[in-house]
C-alpha cells in the first residue's frame, strides 16, 4: 500500500495513472508560440525513488495537422526524491506547433515500480488555435476534382489526426450538394485509432450521380453533448480540365537569342503556374544537336511553386550558332501527360555581335 498522488491510500498498478504535468505560464490553456521556453512541472509520484527515469513526452499535432514529437529523459537523483521535476521545453519545438495542439505527459521507470507508469495528458494549444478541424482528403482528388471513371471501385476519405482526438469521439462524415444532405457514415474512435488518421470509404455509386456539379464532404466530431465541426471539402465531380502550359522563362534570352559568355554557370529555366502537386513529375529536353535532358520529382518542398531547372553551360557551349528548342511535360496525378510543345533559342556563335532585328522567342502550340 502506497499514498497515491492525490492524497488517498491506494494500491499502485500499471494503470494506475500519475497526475499530468503542470505548465503554470499557461493562461486558460494556451502557450503563447513567441516565448523562448517554457517550464513543465512533474509533482512528485508514488514510489519516488533515487535512480528512476522520467520521461517526458512533448507530443502535438502543427496547423497542417501533421505530428510533431519531442522527448526528454532525465534521472531522479538522491537529492530530487519527493521534490519537483522541472523541464525546459525551449523556443523550436514551440515554434513548430505554432496554431495546432499539444499534448504533454510523461512515463516513470524504477525499480519499486510494478512497470513504467505514465501520466494523465495535460492538453494545450499554441497560439490561435483554428476554428475548425482539418478538412477531409479525398486520396484519388486531384486539383480539387474527382472523375468517377477513374475510381470504378469507389475511393477513400482521410481524416487527419485533431486536437484532442480520444476513445470515445464519434466522427460523422456527411456527404451533401447543393446544401442538401446524401448521405452519412459514422466511424467510433478506438485506442489504436488514437493519434492517427483514419478513413471513411466512398463507393462509386454514391459518387457517380453528381457528374458536373460539387460534391461536399464535411464531419463532425460529436464527444457526449460536445461538437466540433471541420471545414468542408468540396470537389468537382468529373475530370480536371487544366490550362494550357505556359513558356518557361529563361532569363539569360534576350531577343529570342542566348549569350552564352555571360552563363557561366549555366542557363536557368523556370516553368512557372504549372499547377503542380506532390507526386507528379516534371520533364524537361532541350533539343539542339543533341538533347539535354532533366527530370524532377514533385514533393511537399517545391509543390505549388515555380520549378527552377539549370542547364550546364557546357550544354549551351556546344551549340553555338544552333537553335535550341526548349520544351517540357508534366506527368500528372490522374494519368494525364501534359505538355508544352516548345520555344526556340538562337545560341550566339561565338564573338558574333548581337542580331539586328532578331523576332522575339518563337512559341509553339502547346497542347
Amino acid at each position: 500500500m502506497t499514498t497515491d498522488p492525490f492524497g488517498r491510500r491506494a494500491r499502485l498498478s500499471a494503470r494506475t495513472k500519475l497526475r499530468a504535468p503542470l505548465l503554470a505560464a499557461a493562461k486558460d490553456g494556451v502557450i503563447n508560440p513567441a516565448w523562448s521556453k517554457v517550464a513543465i512541472t512533474l509533482k512528485p509520484y508514488p514510489m519516488m525513488t533515487c535512480g528512476d527515469e522520467v520521461l517526458l513526452f512533448w507530443h502535438g499535432l502543427n496547423s497542417d495537422g501533421e505530428p510533431y514529437r519531442h522527448e526528454i529523459r532525465r534521472s531522479i537523483t538522491e537529492r530530487q526524491v519527493e521534490r519537483d521535476v522541472i523541464f525546459v521545453v525551449r523556443e523550436p519545438h514551440i515554434a513548430e506547433l505554432d496554431g495546432g495542439s499539444l499534448e504533454i505527459f510523461y512515463q516513470v521507470t524504477g525499480k519499486r515500480l510494478p512497470a513504467p507508469m505514465h501520466s494523465e495528458p495535460l492538453q494545450l494549444v499554441i497560439g490561435d488555435a483554428a476554428p475548425h478541424l482539418l478538412p477531409a482528403i479525398a486520396v484519388d482528388a486531384v486539383g480539387g476534382s474527382l472523375d468517377p471513371k477513374r475510381v470504378p471501385e469507389g475511393t477513400c476519405v482521410s481524416i487527419r489526426p485533431y486536437s484532442r482526438m480520444a476513445v470515445g469521439d464519434r466522427l460523422i462524415l456527411i456527404g451533401s450538394r447543393d446544401s442538401k444532405a446524401l448521405w452519412r457514415d459514422v466511424l467510433d474512435i478506438e485506442a489504436h485509432a488514437v493519434g492517427r488518421e483514419v478513413s471513411f470509404w466512398i463507393d462509386h455509386a454514391q459518387i457517380a450521380p453528381h457528374l458536373g456539379h460539387r460534391l461536399d464532404l464535411a464531419y463532425v466530431v460529436r464527444r457526449g453533448h460536445s461538437v466540433r465541426r471541420a471545414e468542408t471539402l468540396s470537389l468537382h465531380i468529373g475530370a480536371l480540365v487544366r490550362p494550357p502550359l505556359k513558356a518557361p522563362r529563361i532569363p539569360g534570352v534576350k531577343e529570342g537569342e542566348l549569350d552564352v559568355d555571360e552563363q557561366e554557370k549555366g542557363v536557368t529555366i523556370i516553368i512557372d503556374n504549372a499547377g503542380f502537386e506532390v507526386g507528379e513529375l516534371v520533364w524537361l529536353q532541350c533539343d539542339g544537336s543533341y538533347a539535354y535532358v532533366s527530370e524532377r520529382d514533385i514533393v511537399p518542398a517545391n509543390a505549388g511553386q515555380p520549378m527552377t531547372f539549370v542547364v550546364p553551360a557546357d550544354y549551351w557551349q556546344s551549340q553555338r550558332g544552333r537553335s535550341v528548342r526548349v520544351r517540357y511535360q508534366v506527368e500528372r496525378l490522374d494519368d494525364v501527360s501534359q505538355h508544352f510543345a516548345g520555344l526556340d533559342v538562337h545560341v550566339r556563335p561565338t564573338n558574333a555581335l548581337p542580331k539586328e532585328g532578331v523576332h522575339d522567342i518563337q512559341m509553339a502550340d502547346s497542347n
